[in-house]
């Protein structure tokens, strides 16, 4: 795999950007605490009120900081590990910071979208703009037919593509009913809060789901992109899955409560995704060979 020299920049950028941001998420204090408001479509939300996240939802504040921890404790080391592996040479390190990259470029996107505006916006939008063009730089110097030769015929390509068809069919029937309720019922979606629309359904039904089924697609019929597809989007899976966890820790922290139902049907599924994408993850690696060296 030919190494591009722009990534020396941009990936150490992304870290210390990342790094910066999920710090303050995490650690910058001040403000008076929750306190009510009422949102465009007459509802009445409840909003942090401390710190960075201070106009967000209590149960968006929590949200976001689940995700600041995950980013400094595990994706921001995975950052580091694979960048080194890539620098390396080793196809299966480019693979690595391909996923991991595509997690910064996720959080970029969510915070500069998803999230009520504050003195970070301009970082959230620099990491989304590093992120992205990073992912296309490491994505477009994989040689996706040269990979191909390099996979073990006994990749266990059926269990994968299953566990990706699950992964996509479960986005989209979890995200999916919450919008067709709000259209039934008349009323915005219940997490909606003060925000004018949902970023993360949007993003997950509209880009995560689609690319999960042309990943399984692609490994059933044994396509030269199907591991450079779908390796990154295992690794952003797992890491969405650990956020999930995380956020749902930091969400009670802060006086979230969740229903059981809530905690077995979106809580728990998410967890599960994440168990499976791990055990898919791990089979795709073991499966890669690294070519000889010259």
């Amino acid at each position: 795999m030919k190494q591009q020299n722009i990534l020396k920049i941009l990936v150490p950028v992304i870290g210390l950007l990342a790094l910066s941001a999920a710090a303050a998420g995490l650690f910058v204090q001040g403000g008076e605490g929750p306190r009510t408001f009422t949102t465009l479509h007459g509802q009445t939300v409840e909003l942090y009120g401390r710190g960075l996240y201070a106009n967000d939802t209590v149960m968006a504040a929590g949200g976001f900081l689940g995700t600041d921890f995950v980013t400094i404790v595990v994706a921001l080391p995975l950052l580091a590990v694979s960048f080194r592996a890539y620098l390396r040479g080793k196809i299966r390190g480019g693979l690595l910071l391909a996923g991991v990259l595509s997690y910064f470029l996720y959080n970029g996107i969510s915070m500069s979208f998803a999230a009520a505006y504050n003195n970070l916006f301009l970082l959230y939008t620099a990491l989304m703009s590093a992120s992205l063009f990073a992912f296309v730089v490491i994505f477009s110097s994989i040689d996706a037919d040269r990979l191909e030769k390099l996979v073990s015929d006994n990749m266990l390509r059926k269990r994968i593509a299953a566990y990706f068809f699950l992964a996509g069919f479960t986005v989209l029937a979890l995200w999916g009913m919450e919008i067709v309720a709000a259209l039934l019922s008349g009323e915005p979606p219940v997490l909606l809060g003060p925000y004018t629309t949902s970023v993360t359904h949007a993003l997950d039904m509209g880009v995560i789901a689609p690319t999960a089924f042309l990943s399984g697609v692609l490994l059933i019929k044994r396509r030269a992109n199907a591991c450079r597809v779908g390796f990154p989007i295992i690794v952003l899976n797992i890491l969405i899955g650990l956020c999930v966890i995380s956020q749902t820790v930091m969400q009670t922290l802060v006086g979230v409560v969740f229903s059981t139902g809530q905690m077995v049907g979106i809580i728990g599924s998410w967890t599960l995704l994440a168990g499976l994408a791990i055990w898919s993850g791990v089979s795709m690696y073991r499966s890669i060979r690294e070519p000889a060296s010259r």
